[in-house]
Order: C-alpha cells, then structure tokens, then sequence
C-alpha cells in the first residue's frame, strides 16, 4: 500500500513544489494527507469518526454542566491528587468503607489504609468514568464519579486490584485486604445482577466536611441526572443507615430496589455489610412505565371478569344440551308451533344464552 520507486520520488517531488500532478490518485493522497499507509482507510476513518463524536459528547456535557462551577476533570490530570484528597476526607468518617478499619482504633490513625484504596480507585476510574469536580476559589470542593454506558469502559474489581498484593497486605492485613476483596466482588456481582442494560453508574459522590450542608452535593447529583432522558441511573452504598447517605439519594429521586448482607464469618462480631441497590429513573420513563402498569392491570381485570363470566355462563349451556326437548328430537319430526327450530350447533346455542 505504501507508494514505493518513482511513485514515491514523483509525490515526494509534488510536495515540495506543493502541487500533485493529475496522474496521482486521489485515493493515494489521502492516504498520505491522513498517514495511514499501514491500515485500511475506512479503518481510519472509522476510528477519526469515534473520536470525534466521543470529543463532542464530552464537549457537550462540559459546556451543559448545570453551574460554571462544576468542571470535567478526566483532561488535567494535575487534579487526581485533589480528587483523592477529597474523597479521603469525605469518608474518612464513614461507615462507607468500614471494611479497610480497625474497630478499636481511631480513624485518624489509620487514614493512609483510606488513602490507598482511594488512590487505586480513582486511578482506575480515571480513563473508565467521567469525574466531575466542584471548584471554588481554584479549590476542589467536591467530586462526583459518573460512569457512562455509552462512552467508558467495562470496570472490573479484579482489574482494579493490584496484581501484587504484598504492598496492600502489608498495609491493611491479610484479612482485612481478603475482606475487601469479598465485599468489592460482592458489589460487582450485585450492580450486573441489579442494573439495567445502557444506565449511567454514579460510582463516588464527595463533598469536604467544611463545604457540606450547602448544596454542592446535590448540584454533583443533578448535573448528570437533569441530562439523562433515555436511560435512568444506577448506584451502591453500603452501611448507610447512620450516615444518612442513603436519605440524601432518597431525595434525589432514586428508589431502593435491594439490601443485600454480605456473608461474614460466624466468629466475628462487627454487624454485617449491608449493600444497598438504588435506581434513579427518568420521569419520562417513569410515567410510560406507570401507564404501562395501568393499562396491564386493566387488562388482567377484563380478562378475569371474563373468564368468571364464561364460568357463570357454562352450567346453564351443558344443561341445555342435555334438555330432552332438544336430544329427543329427530330431522323427522316437526317441532311443536311457536317453538324454536332445534339448535345442532353448541356455539350458536351458547350465545343464545348469553341473550
């Protein structure tokens, strides 16, 4: 495919004199204008396409965003550290990820086993999700990881845990590390089992402690939510019941579906993990779904108010069939003045019946 010989002096000799003669072929020169002498043209047309089309949606979500505020961070990667730090802090006092700690240590003391889970975390959300992040002041306040079904990529716990796990052991314990394996698997296995094919995943919402209670964790929420009219949302927390997180995505609009226990062992005595599955649809789809609710109970009531009608209504057709006035009667004899002509076909005697 890659011009070679005279073909190549004759172009090369065309470009310094910046003019192609009309013996190149067009095709020829597209392939040298896009540089794709090794791959199929449409191959690279198709790819140059893709890109551009996933640049316009980011392009659209990031000039939509429902406050100026609020800013897509996946391109300034100079931000990763900031968004650690505020998801570190968020819940370094929470029941969220209650299965990196030690029960009778206090959390402060134990902030890097959160700092490691975080950095790994966002790391490989990076590339996989949209992260969308709240700044004031050139500060980061908040961060909300939205993962798009039509844009990221498929995530995976077992390709988000480091493939040496000495390190991660090392800092948590063996059973602990084991522990947060069975429960991150265990949310894995939930969310394919609980969330509708083509629905966004809210992955971490996170607002600092001193920016909290002023709306900016709702504003991380409805900025994707306000978008979404073909598709609802899906998301996870765990042991949310003290920490209110669970009444907040209430009030956002989504629905519990599931609260699934995670098995632990019967030796231990720390109150289980309790995994909460949570579904957020648009209103569009949540009226057609509730009309469609409608109308199929309304279907079902026609269909037993018939059947108990058919049911009513059988008795007294068997028991004209077997009327003498009708079974003692021949083609040969004439039926009696005023009477009806004898009826030979049960669907025209049944609906007679019915009159």
């Amino acid at each position: 495919m890659k011009p070679r010989g005279p073909l190549k002096k004759h172009l090369e000799q065309c470009e310094r004199n910046k003019h192609y003669e009309p013996d190149i072929p067009v095709l020829l020169i597209l392939f040298r204008i896009f540089d794709c002498w090794d791959e199929p043209y449409w191959d690279m047309i198709a790819r140059t396409k893709k890109r551009l089309r996933s640049t316009r949606e980011l392009a659209d979500l990031t000039h939509t965003a429902i406050d100026p505020r609020i800013r897509m961070l996946n391109h300034h990667k100079q931000y990763l550290p900031d968004v650690v730090e505020v998801l570190v802090t968020s819940f370094l006092r929470t029941n969220r990820v209650r299965y990196l700690f030690k029960r009778h240590e206090p959390r402060s003391s134990q902030r890097d086993r959160l700092e490691w889970f975080m950095e790994m975390t966002v790391k490989y959300l990076w590339k996989r999700a949209h992260v969308w992040g709240f700044i004031e002041d050139n500060r980061l306040l908040a961060v909300a990881i939205w993962g798009d079904p039509n844009y990221c990529k498929h995530t995976s716990v077992s390709d988000m845990l480091p493939s040496d796990p000495s390190t991660p052991i090392a800092l948590l314990g063996a059973e602990k590390y084991s522990r947060m394996k069975r429960v991150l698997k265990i949310e894995q296995r939930i969310q394919r089992a609980q969330k509708p094919k083509g629905w966004w995943t809210l992955h971490w919402v996170g607002v600092v402690p001193y920016a909290q209670r002023n709306g900016i964790g709702t504003m991380m929420v409805q900025n994707i939510l306000c978008k979404l009219k073909s598709s609802g949302a899906y998301t996870q927390v765990a042991n949310c019941e003290i920490d209110g997180v669970r009444d907040f995505l209430l009030k956002q609009g989504f629905v519990e579906k599931s609260a699934d226990t995670v098995p632990q062992n019967k030796k231990s005595t720390r109150p289980p993990v309790v995994i909460h599955s949570l579904l957020w649809t648009p209103p569009n789809l949540a009226k057609a779904e509730e009309e469609g609710r409608i109308s199929g109970t309304v279907t079902k009531k026609s269909k037993k108010s018939r059947a108990k009608a058919s049911s009513s209504s059988s008795p007294s057709s068997s028991s004209s069939l077997s009327s003498p006035s009708l079974t003692s009667q021949t083609p040969e004899q004439e039926p009696p003045s005023g009477a009806a002509p004898p009826l030979t076909d049960p669907y025209a005697l049944y609906a007679g019946n019915l009159l």
